[in-house]
């Protein structure tokens, strides 16, 4: 009587009126006939990500709280992730020079990539130097020991540059001058003042029109000419257009200035001095950044697009994809850590632009010869 009395509560609580539910008593869809029993409902919402990709960014993680070698730590003081902004206009300048069947000097292109690379690390050295010490003397932030490599290097890069623009004339010395004065005028801002507004058009001008212009007028090619028994030493100009190579040079200049607002606009440091993101703020420096971005594609196009001129620019629109990814984020983002991937993502922007550049001058001459081959050919 015991076991009767206490499971006819359980019998009534399992049957139901016909079309009626209780709430401990979902309704029941009719069985298909197929075993679910070994279904699970909740493997839709699981993750899909893999062991090794947790594995992978638990070492990730993990290295982040190594401290770093003296190598590594030197090489971030450097920044050597941005020789490329020293090295892309030498290549593309030369590979122009090549598209246009000029003589090229491989050791005048050798000095000058060594001794730009050399001044930009120098210079990085010592604001990183500046950085680091902050608040104290001139003296001991040169004195320190980034601030003697870094004024080392930037010796090296000089005399290298004077070696590659000394057999091209005064106007290659000029155009070194003006780079090498505005390469310590951006290291000595961040060591005497911490920033100035618009210091990020230093780097800009330097690494982008004056540059692009001293590898030009470094390939200057120097003819001998008899003038009756006299010889004289006639220096040779370029044949490339002069609105192609201006703008070019501009369009990376426009491009080093994105990268380096990007780079002031991630920081995370509080300013030292009165920077160009305190006075116009985050808003501001996102504006220039994309203005900066757009204008390098636009003026490159304008470059393209001409009589009389090549039409190779136009192929850096294959790397407009990768630039809309910090496009969209300069206008979206808003967080600090969304700002941070702003620099990493201008970077790839650089390198792609370039290579897509330099791809098209050679794909040009290499159709040019393929097409005054055929016609030669057709035509015997």
């Amino acid at each position: 009587m015991e076991q009767d009395g206490t499971s006819t509560p359980n019998r009534a609580a399992q049957v139901a009126p016909v079309g009626r539910h209780t709430n401990a008593d979902p309704p029941q869809t009719p069985s298909s006939g197929k075993d679910t029993a070994n279904v699970d409902p909740m493997e839709f919402f699981q993750s899909t990500t893999s062991h090794d990709n947790v594995a992978a960014f638990t070492k990730a993680q993990a290295r982040r709280t190594v401290a770093p070698t003296a190598f590594l730590a030197f090489a971030r003081a450097a920044q050597v992730n941005t020789l490329p902004w020293a090295l892309a206009p030498i290549v593309i300048a030369a590979v122009l020079l090549w598209s246009a069947h000029q003589p090229l000097s491989a050791r005048h292109l050798l000095e000058l990539a060594f001794g730009v690379s050399a001044a930009l690390l120098g210079v990085n050295l010592l604001r990183e130097a500046a950085r680091t010490l902050g608040t104290r003397a001139p003296t001991e932030i040169i004195t320190a020991t980034y601030g003697r490599i870094g004024g080392g290097l930037l010796i090296v890069g000089a005399v290298l540059g004077y070696l590659a623009a000394h057999n091209a004339g005064g106007h290659a010395m000029l155009l070194g001058l003006g780079g090498l004065a505005l390469a310590v005028a951006y290291a000595l801002v961040g060591i005497f003042l911490g920033a100035v507004p618009g210091e990020e058009l230093l780097p800009a001008l330097a690494l982008g029109p004056l540059l692009f212009a001293l590898t030009l007028a470094s390939q200057a090619v120097t003819v001998a000419q008899k003038v009756g028994k006299t010889t004289v030493f006639v220096t040779a100009t370029t044949g490339i257009p002069t609105k192609t190579t201006t703008l070019v040079a501009l369009a990376l200049g426009l491009l080093v200035l994105g990268a380096v607002v990007a780079a002031h606009l991630s920081s995370t440091t509080p300013d030292r001095g009165l920077s160009t993101r305190r006075l116009i703020g985050n808003g501001g420096m996102r504006a220039v950044f994309t203005l900066s971005l757009v204008l390098a594609y636009a003026v490159t196009l304008v470059a393209a697009f001409g009589r009389g001129v090549p039409h190779a620019p136009a192929a850096v629109l294959l790397s407009l994809p990768v630039a809309l990814l910090p496009l969209t984020g300069a206008l979206r983002a808003t967080t600090p850590k969304a700002l941070a991937v702003l620099l990493p993502q201008t970077r790839r922007v650089f390198l792609w632009f370039s290579a897509w550049l330099a791809i098209g001058l050679i794909l040009g001459v290499a159709y040019l010869h393929l097409a005054t081959g055929l016609h030669k050919l057709l035509g015997k």
